[in-house]
């Protein structure tokens, strides 16, 4: 068990966890408290519908409606955006069924703490 740092989003995590599960990280999107310490005219870029003056409460609205993802988005899930199906060990499968997914990349992100 080993305790990583993503280089990305700064998150802190162990794999495998504590109860011998696996962690596959995925960096959260920006968040309001983000976007408050960013330059207001980068927060403009992200989200161009924000009021002229914008409160912490717009950002938390926008943050809701749309979530942006930050540079360099890291997510180690196995097949992002392909949904699952419930099959039954002896149920046939035609390639179609299967989802295409691309090869398993190395995680040479990760960064030891």
């Amino acid at each position: 068990m080993g305790k990583f740092k993503c280089p990305t989003c700064l998150g802190t995590y162990e794999d495998p966890q504590p109860n011998g599960a696996r962690y596959y990280h995925a960096c959260p999107p920006i968040g309001a408290s983000e976007l408050e310490r960013m330059p207001e005219g980068q927060v403009r870029q992200l989200y161009p519908e924000l009021p002229a003056a914008f409160t912490r409460g717009d950002l938390e609205r926008v943050c809701l409606q749309r979530a942006v993802n930050r540079d360099n988005h890291i997510d180690e899930n196995i097949a992002p955006g392909v949904p699952g199906r419930f099959v039954k060990p002896n149920d046939k499968l035609d390639d179609d069924d299967l989802p295409r997914v691309s090869a398993p990349r190395k995680l040479t992100h990760r960064r030891p703490l």
